[in-house]
């Protein structure tokens, strides 16, 4: 059975490199580079969970998770950031994340987060 993430950030080849990783261990990613576009994907199809960056391009990842956090109850979101810090990840949990994940990172662990 294939699981199907949305993958949201704006470097395409991080996406492309995770969507590959995650497509052997049974994923399936689709990649998004901005934060409308993924809400508009959100209101057209089904999708397990989505993980975003924080920066992104329109609206941060804090932004977007919320968003789905209130649109879309039954899909959790991983935020991911290259700039975590204690404050950062606080305001993702607060919006309704339902997990932190500093980059870089083993694609085993994010792996393990969504399988959760």
């Amino acid at each position: 059975m294939t699981r199907r993430i949305l993958l949201v950030d704006d470097d395409d080849a991080f996406c492309q490199l995770v969507a590959e990783r995650l497509g052997r261990r049974g994923f399936e990613v689709v990649c998004c580079n901005a934060p409308q576009g993924a809400l508009e994907l959100l209101s057209r199809d089904s999708f397990e969970a989505v993980v975003t960056d924080v920066n992104l391009p329109g609206m941060n990842g804090i932004a977007l998770c919320e968003r789905i956090a209130t649109n879309r109850a039954d899909v959790p979101v991983i935020v991911i950031t290259a700039f975590g810090d204690l404050p950062t990840a606080i305001a993702a949990i607060r919006v309704g994340a339902w997990d932190f994940v500093n980059k870089p990172f083993e694609i085993e662990e994010l792996q393990l987060r969504l399988e959760h």
